[in-house]
């Protein structure tokens, strides 16, 4: 699963230059921000991943659902 604290699509996942969405260990997680500091680049955290649900903001499914939804939605369409 992932939780992610804005809904915000194209922030999240817009082609702009110098922007990047990174998902690391939280000890990855701790040097990134430690480097990002240093080297004054603005990062900002949006979420995490594990557990059984996808949020997007305040829109919430649960990941199984989610999941047989995307392996069987282009044969139900064609059918």
């Amino acid at each position: 699963g992932v939780t992610l604290t804005t809904a915000d699509i194209p922030l999240l996942f817009g082609e702009d230059q110098a922007r990047y969405l990174i998902a690391c260990t939280p000890a990855q997680a701790m040097a990134l921000d430690h480097a990002a500091s240093a080297a004054n680049i603005p990062l900002t955290r949006f979420g995490h991943v594990g557990g059984d649900s996808v949020q997007f903001g305040t829109s919430t499914a649960p990941l199984n659902t989610l999941s047989t939804l995307y392996r069987t939605a282009f044969a139900a369409a064609i059918d």
